[in-house]
């Protein structure tokens, strides 16, 4: 497998996250089991938050289903970021 990468904790299995971390181009293949848990991690608190804004932005609208663009447009008012920082990396 994916050198013995176990997960205990977290919804994303550590193997897959390693895997998809290795697709990379510009990154090392190899990675530290901690860093394979912080961007676990990462990953896991960050779609909880992004759940937990769109669901927000859907109830502000007095709506009960929650619709792709109310998803798009929660993205770009709370978790929209310049495009330099990305790049300052």
């Amino acid at each position: 497998g994916d050198g013995g990468v176990e997960d205990t904790t977290g919804i994303f299995p550590a193997a897959r996250v390693k895997r998809i971390m290795r697709k990379n181009p510009d990154k090392k293949k190899n990675f530290a089991k901690d860093t394979v848990h912080v961007v676990a991690l990462a990953t896991e608190l960050f779609l909880q938050d992004m759940t937990k804004q769109c669901y927000q932005y859907t109830s502000e609208r007095k709506r009960r289903t929650m619709m792709l663009h109310d998803v798009g447009w929660c993205l770009l008012i709370h978790f929209a970021f310049p495009i330099q920082e990305l790049n300052a990396s």
